[in-house]
Protein backbone atom coordinates (compact mmCIF):
# COMPACT_ATOMS: atom_id res chain seq x y z
CA UNK A 1 0.00 0.00 0.00
CA UNK A 2 2.67 2.31 1.06
CA UNK A 3 4.26 1.71 -2.68
CA UNK A 4 1.23 2.33 -3.82
CA UNK A 5 0.70 5.78 -2.55
CA UNK A 6 4.17 6.58 -3.35
CA UNK A 7 3.77 5.88 -7.20
CA UNK A 8 0.13 7.82 -7.26
CA UNK A 9 1.65 10.97 -5.90
CA UNK A 10 4.69 10.77 -8.11
CA UNK A 11 2.46 10.14 -11.13
CA UNK A 12 0.17 12.92 -10.12
CA UNK A 13 2.73 14.91 -9.60
CA UNK A 14 4.50 14.54 -13.33
CA UNK A 15 1.01 14.82 -14.65
CA UNK A 16 0.27 18.59 -12.97
CA UNK A 17 3.72 19.02 -14.10
CA UNK A 18 2.76 18.06 -17.67
CA UNK A 19 -0.22 20.60 -18.37
CA UNK A 20 1.73 23.57 -16.85
CA UNK A 21 4.07 22.61 -19.54
CA UNK A 22 1.43 22.29 -21.93
CA UNK A 23 -0.26 25.42 -20.60
CA UNK A 24 2.79 27.73 -21.41
CA UNK A 25 3.34 26.31 -24.44
CA UNK A 26 -0.17 26.88 -25.49
CA UNK A 27 -0.92 29.71 -27.38
CA UNK A 28 -4.55 29.65 -26.62
CA UNK A 29 -3.52 29.88 -22.54
CA UNK A 30 -1.90 33.18 -22.37
CA UNK A 31 -2.73 35.54 -20.39
CA UNK A 32 -3.22 38.15 -23.12
CA UNK A 33 -5.79 36.66 -24.60
CA UNK A 34 -8.23 36.97 -20.80
CA UNK A 35 -7.15 40.54 -21.51
CA UNK A 36 -10.14 42.62 -22.32
CA UNK A 37 -10.34 44.73 -25.66
CA UNK A 38 -9.79 48.11 -23.53
CA UNK A 39 -6.97 46.06 -21.55
CA UNK A 40 -5.28 45.06 -24.68
CA UNK A 41 -5.48 48.93 -25.54
CA UNK A 42 -3.94 50.34 -22.19
CA UNK A 43 -1.02 47.78 -22.59
CA UNK A 44 -0.30 48.64 -25.75
CA UNK A 45 -0.05 52.11 -25.01
CA UNK A 46 1.65 51.48 -22.00
CA UNK A 47 4.16 49.02 -23.15
CA UNK A 48 4.35 48.36 -26.23
CA UNK A 49 2.77 50.83 -29.40
CA UNK A 50 3.64 48.52 -31.87
CA UNK A 51 0.94 46.06 -30.78
CA UNK A 52 -1.65 49.17 -30.80
CA UNK A 53 -2.53 48.31 -34.15
CA UNK A 54 -4.42 44.93 -33.24
CA UNK A 55 -6.55 47.57 -31.67
CA UNK A 56 -7.85 48.93 -34.71
CA UNK A 57 -9.15 48.10 -38.54
CA UNK A 58 -7.29 49.25 -41.69
CA UNK A 59 -10.65 51.54 -42.18
CA UNK A 60 -10.71 52.74 -38.59
CA UNK A 61 -12.05 56.29 -37.80
CA UNK A 62 -10.65 58.83 -35.05
CA UNK A 63 -12.43 61.95 -34.90
CA UNK A 64 -10.15 64.27 -32.76
CA UNK A 65 -12.40 67.38 -30.50
CA UNK A 66 -10.89 69.77 -32.99
CA UNK A 67 -13.04 68.39 -35.81
CA UNK A 68 -9.82 66.36 -37.55
CA UNK A 69 -10.55 63.14 -38.76
CA UNK A 70 -8.03 60.78 -38.87
CA UNK A 71 -8.64 57.96 -41.85
CA UNK A 72 -7.38 54.56 -41.18
CA UNK A 73 -5.05 52.82 -39.18
CA UNK A 74 -1.66 54.10 -40.27
CA UNK A 75 -3.13 57.75 -38.90
CA UNK A 76 -4.57 56.73 -35.81
CA UNK A 77 -1.10 54.95 -34.51
CA UNK A 78 0.54 58.27 -35.61
CA UNK A 79 -1.35 59.86 -33.25
CA UNK A 80 -0.49 58.02 -30.19
CA UNK A 81 3.44 57.91 -30.81
CA UNK A 82 3.53 60.68 -28.03
CA UNK A 83 1.05 59.41 -25.68
CA UNK A 84 2.09 59.25 -22.22
CA UNK A 85 0.80 56.03 -20.25
CA UNK A 86 -2.91 55.47 -19.34
CA UNK A 87 -4.44 53.94 -16.65
CA UNK A 88 -7.23 51.17 -16.83
CA UNK A 89 -10.24 52.52 -19.07
CA UNK A 90 -13.63 52.40 -16.59
CA UNK A 91 -16.43 51.41 -18.77
CA UNK A 92 -19.76 53.66 -18.07
CA UNK A 93 -22.09 52.11 -20.42
CA UNK A 94 -21.87 49.43 -23.15
CA UNK A 95 -24.61 49.29 -25.87
CA UNK A 96 -25.58 46.82 -28.19
CA UNK A 97 -25.45 48.64 -31.06
CA UNK A 98 -27.03 46.32 -33.65
CA UNK A 99 -29.66 43.89 -34.62
CA UNK A 100 -26.84 41.35 -35.98
CA UNK A 101 -24.87 41.87 -32.98
CA UNK A 102 -21.86 42.65 -34.78
CA UNK A 103 -21.04 46.53 -33.21
CA UNK A 104 -21.30 47.98 -29.63
CA UNK A 105 -21.41 51.76 -28.57
CA UNK A 106 -18.92 52.56 -25.91
CA UNK A 107 -18.74 55.39 -23.35
CA UNK A 108 -15.78 54.84 -21.12
CA UNK A 109 -13.45 57.37 -18.49
CA UNK A 110 -9.41 56.88 -18.08
CA UNK A 111 -6.42 59.13 -16.83
CA UNK A 112 -3.33 59.27 -18.31
CA UNK A 113 0.26 59.78 -16.48
CA UNK A 114 0.25 63.81 -16.23
CA UNK A 115 -3.40 63.07 -14.48
CA UNK A 116 -5.70 64.53 -16.50
CA UNK A 117 -9.14 62.79 -17.17
CA UNK A 118 -10.86 61.41 -20.83
CA UNK A 119 -13.42 60.40 -21.98
CA UNK A 120 -14.28 58.18 -24.72
CA UNK A 121 -17.39 57.28 -26.91
CA UNK A 122 -16.22 54.05 -28.87
CA UNK A 123 -17.97 51.61 -31.65
CA UNK A 124 -16.71 48.54 -31.43
CA UNK A 125 -16.42 45.51 -34.06
CA UNK A 126 -17.02 42.80 -31.48
CA UNK A 127 -15.94 40.05 -33.71
CA UNK A 128 -12.86 41.47 -34.51
CA UNK A 129 -12.61 42.84 -30.70
CA UNK A 130 -11.31 46.39 -32.62
CA UNK A 131 -12.59 50.00 -32.15
CA UNK A 132 -13.85 51.31 -35.76
CA UNK A 133 -14.55 54.78 -34.48
CA UNK A 134 -13.33 56.59 -31.53
CA UNK A 135 -13.86 59.83 -30.14
CA UNK A 136 -11.48 60.96 -27.08
CA UNK A 137 -12.11 64.67 -25.47
CA UNK A 138 -10.74 65.63 -22.03
CA UNK A 139 -12.76 65.45 -19.04
CA UNK A 140 -13.25 67.99 -16.64
CA UNK A 141 -14.80 68.28 -13.04
CA UNK A 142 -17.24 71.22 -13.90
CA UNK A 143 -19.68 69.15 -15.94
CA UNK A 144 -22.05 71.01 -18.49
CA UNK A 145 -25.84 71.38 -17.49
CA UNK A 146 -26.94 69.09 -20.09
CA UNK A 147 -30.77 69.45 -18.91
CA UNK A 148 -31.36 71.17 -22.16
CA UNK A 149 -30.15 69.12 -24.48
CA UNK A 150 -33.59 67.28 -24.03
CA UNK A 151 -35.46 70.24 -25.73
CA UNK A 152 -33.07 70.17 -28.78
CA UNK A 153 -33.56 66.31 -29.23
CA UNK A 154 -37.38 67.44 -29.21
CA UNK A 155 -36.53 69.59 -31.96
CA UNK A 156 -34.98 67.30 -34.21
CA UNK A 157 -37.95 64.50 -33.69
CA UNK A 158 -40.18 67.61 -34.62
CA UNK A 159 -38.15 68.54 -37.76
CA UNK A 160 -37.72 65.23 -38.73
CA UNK A 161 -41.28 64.35 -38.48
CA UNK A 162 -42.31 67.59 -40.72
CA UNK A 163 -39.47 66.01 -43.17
CA UNK A 164 -38.09 69.80 -42.58
CA UNK A 165 -34.73 68.40 -43.65
CA UNK A 166 -32.90 71.98 -44.37
CA UNK A 167 -34.23 73.48 -40.33
CA UNK A 168 -33.08 70.16 -38.86
CA UNK A 169 -29.20 70.37 -40.15
CA UNK A 170 -29.19 73.72 -39.84
CA UNK A 171 -30.30 74.48 -36.51
CA UNK A 172 -29.11 71.63 -34.85
CA UNK A 173 -25.71 70.55 -36.16
CA UNK A 174 -22.37 72.88 -35.89
CA UNK A 175 -21.07 73.67 -39.61
CA UNK A 176 -18.76 71.61 -39.58
CA UNK A 177 -20.36 68.54 -37.76
CA UNK A 178 -19.61 65.16 -38.79
CA UNK A 179 -21.93 61.86 -39.74
CA UNK A 180 -20.94 58.20 -40.07
CA UNK A 181 -22.47 55.28 -41.15
CA UNK A 182 -20.33 52.39 -42.03
CA UNK A 183 -19.28 54.61 -45.14
CA UNK A 184 -17.13 57.01 -45.77
CA UNK A 185 -17.23 60.19 -43.16
CA UNK A 186 -19.67 62.89 -44.29
CA UNK A 187 -18.69 66.44 -43.21
CA UNK A 188 -20.38 69.48 -43.15
CA UNK A 189 -23.97 70.57 -43.29
CA UNK A 190 -24.41 70.78 -47.21
CA UNK A 191 -23.67 67.08 -47.11
CA UNK A 192 -25.11 65.73 -44.19
CA UNK A 193 -28.49 67.61 -45.67
CA UNK A 194 -28.25 65.40 -48.80
CA UNK A 195 -27.28 62.23 -47.04
CA UNK A 196 -30.91 63.24 -44.67
CA UNK A 197 -32.77 63.87 -47.97
CA UNK A 198 -34.77 60.10 -47.33
CA UNK A 199 -37.06 62.05 -44.43
CA UNK A 200 -38.02 64.26 -47.25
CA UNK A 201 -40.80 61.21 -47.41
CA UNK A 202 -43.86 61.79 -46.35
CA UNK A 203 -44.13 58.23 -44.68
CA UNK A 204 -40.58 58.70 -42.52
CA UNK A 205 -41.48 59.28 -38.98
CA UNK A 206 -38.43 59.15 -36.32
CA UNK A 207 -38.46 58.98 -32.46
CA UNK A 208 -35.02 59.11 -30.55
CA UNK A 209 -34.72 57.79 -26.68
CA UNK A 210 -31.39 58.51 -25.13
CA UNK A 211 -30.21 55.80 -22.63
CA UNK A 212 -27.52 57.56 -21.32
CA UNK A 213 -26.80 61.14 -21.69
CA UNK A 214 -22.62 61.50 -20.39
CA UNK A 215 -21.45 64.93 -19.53
CA UNK A 216 -18.24 65.46 -20.40
CA UNK A 217 -16.43 69.05 -19.79
CA UNK A 218 -18.23 72.32 -19.40
CA UNK A 219 -19.08 72.84 -23.40
CA UNK A 220 -19.44 68.97 -24.28
CA UNK A 221 -21.43 65.42 -23.84
CA UNK A 222 -22.17 62.06 -25.89
CA UNK A 223 -25.00 60.58 -25.78
CA UNK A 224 -26.21 56.91 -26.87
CA UNK A 225 -29.61 56.42 -27.43
CA UNK A 226 -32.75 54.31 -29.36
CA UNK A 227 -33.87 55.29 -32.75
CA UNK A 228 -37.82 53.83 -33.25
CA UNK A 229 -39.98 54.42 -36.45
CA UNK A 230 -38.80 54.06 -39.87
CA UNK A 231 -35.89 52.87 -38.04
CA UNK A 232 -35.24 50.87 -35.70
CA UNK A 233 -31.97 51.26 -34.18
CA UNK A 234 -28.76 52.62 -32.18
CA UNK A 235 -27.62 56.49 -32.34
CA UNK A 236 -24.49 57.93 -31.19
CA UNK A 237 -23.80 61.71 -30.99
CA UNK A 238 -21.36 63.88 -29.18
CA UNK A 239 -23.47 67.68 -28.66
CA UNK A 240 -21.40 70.54 -28.13
CA UNK A 241 -22.82 73.83 -26.48
CA UNK A 242 -21.17 77.20 -28.14
CA UNK A 243 -22.88 80.62 -28.41
CA UNK A 244 -25.30 79.63 -29.96
CA UNK A 245 -26.47 76.91 -27.56
CA UNK A 246 -26.12 73.19 -27.88
CA UNK A 247 -25.44 71.43 -31.22
CA UNK A 248 -24.64 68.46 -32.95
CA UNK A 249 -20.92 67.48 -33.86
CA UNK A 250 -20.57 64.10 -34.45
CA UNK A 251 -24.00 61.59 -35.25
CA UNK A 252 -23.61 58.09 -36.18
CA UNK A 253 -25.41 55.11 -36.45
CA UNK A 254 -24.26 51.32 -37.78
Amino acid sequence: MRYLTIYLLFFSGCTSSQNNAEKSQNPGQSPEVQLTRNELWVRAINEHKDSLSNSYLDNSIKVLPSGEILSGKTQILESYKSQSRVSKVEVIKTVQADQGDQFDYEIGVFTDSTGQTYKHLLIWDKRAKKRLLEFIAPSEPQKADTSYISTRRAEWIRYCNQHNVDLLVNDLYMIDAIYYNHRPVINGREKITETYSYMRRDTYQLTLTPLIVEPVNEHMAFEIGQCSGSYNGKYLLVWKRGDDGWKIFLDSNI
